[in-house]
């Protein structure tokens, strides 16, 4: 009942149900355990019962149903117990990875909320508690580093991926099931097209856990391999493209990350990995009907993914990319083209705008001698921070103000 809730995407049911099932497994064990104490066994539990208990499976399913479910902690808590013995599994190790970066950021919402209360403050220069040895399990950037580093090491070599090809005449997929099946306990072992996805999976996840640390190099180097994969979604070219970015802008190479900024390089954000040419003959009449009922990529994203990917839309994505390419022009000094791109990417980004925005047009604004503009901005918009809020009851909601050129 709970994997049958899990593929309905009704996690918080599924999730009950595999707690109920931990319950009875135990419940189980321990009566067989009083039954062997009662005839005086000496090894505690009879023959049959060896190997029965399916505790670990069951840990191992209440981690993902309960990673499903937004809760990073319980989900780690879980895995963290079933990787114990599922150590050969390059996928459950993504899972923790996963944790680790739900638990230290869930979604990017909070950008947008200027009220947060920035205790430590974003940056380079931010405080940070040490979180110990990254050996010890704790949801940590450092611990999941260490799993994203466990997961490639598991993967076999990009030499054996010869069952995925680009090739225009070939249609259908040859794999080589002795050489390319991947141990994945305790599930079903892993094919060819499977692991293909998987790297590409902790490829992503490894360039922003490095971003995150700081080890720009690192994150260079994963981001560059990422987009060296032949099996990659729009959405992981999307996020190798921002990654490898900011990572060489980091590395004071803003000439060739700026490079990787076109905003003209978005074409997909489907977050579905390419299909082989075999199932794309199959379904090809499916998809010429679908076409026809409004947006497919949003539709697709909907039905292929567990979790809403952000953004949804091509022009939001473009707007992202258009703000990092403003970002990186104002490091370079180059003023006029950074904020250029900031207003074109402000109009279409969608409001609520991301307070990295505003602290970009404060940024532009007080190095350009605008200082009456950068003040009407942080009276307008962090009104929280200061008590000469100006009083826009004259200006509709929704209407810019006529002196300033961003949101």
């Amino acid at each position: 009942m709970g994997c049958i809730h899990f593929y309905l995407r009704k996690h918080h049911l599924g999730a009950f149900y595999f707690r109920k099932a931990i319950q009875e497994n135990e419940n189980a064990l321990r009566d067989i355990t009083r039954g062997a104490e009662h005839n005086k066994n000496l090894s505690g539990k009879p023959l049959h019962s060896i190997g029965m208990s399916r505790h670990y499976e069951l840990l191992y399913n209440m981690g993902i149903q309960m990673l499903h479910c937004g809760k990073p902690v319980a989900a780690f808590d879980c895995l963290v117990e079933a990787v114990q013995v599922f150590r050969t599994n390059p996928r459950l190790w993504l899972r923790l990875a996963e944790c680790c970066i739900m638990t230290n950021r869930e979604n990017n919402d909070d950008d947008r909320k200027l009220e947060k209360d920035w205790k430590l403050g974003p940056g380079l220069r931010t405080d940070r508690v040490s979180p110990g040895t990254p050996a010890i399990p704790a949801s940590t950037y450092e611990f999941a580093a260490l799993c994203l580093r466990n997961a490639l090491m598991l993967l076999p070599e990009e030499t054996q991926k010869s069952d995925v090809t680009n090739s225009d005449d070939q249609d259908t997929i040859k794999p080589n099931p002795e050489s390319l099946l991947v141990p994945a306990p305790p599930g079903n072992p892993m094919k060819s097209i499977e692991v293909a996805n998987l790297r590409c999976s902790v490829l992503a996840a490894a360039a922003y856990v490095g971003i995150c640390l700081n080890d720009f190099t690192m994150a260079l180097q994963h981001a560059e391999n990422l987009l060296k994969q032949p099996r990659l979604s729009g959405a992981q070219r999307y996020l190798g493209h921002l990654y490898m970015a900011e990572a060489l802008v980091a590395l004071d190479k803003i000439a060739d990350g700026i490079q990787h900024l076109n905003p003209e390089l978005v074409t997909d954000i489907n977050t579905l990995p390419p299909e082989p040419k075999s199932d794309q003959d199959k379904n090809e009449k499916n998809e010429k009907t679908e076409k026809d009922k409004g947006d497919k990529d949003q539709e697709t994203e909907v039905k292929g993914s567990f979790y809403p990917w952000s953004p949804r839309d091509l022009t939001r994505a473009k707007a992202i990319m258009q703000y990092n390419l403003a970002t990186a022009h104002a490091i370079r000094g180059e003023y006029d083209k950074a904020m250029a791109n900031l207003v074109e990417s402000s109009n279409y980004m969608g409001t609520p705008l991301p307070a990295q925005m505003y602290f970009l047009k404060l940024y532009l604004d007080l190095i350009e001698g605008r200082r009456k503009l950068a003040q009407i901005v942080i009276k307008d918009h962090f009104g929280h921070v200061t008590p000469n809020r100006e009083n826009k009851m004259t200006y509709k909601s929704g209407t810019p103000r006529p002196d300033t050129s961003v949101p």
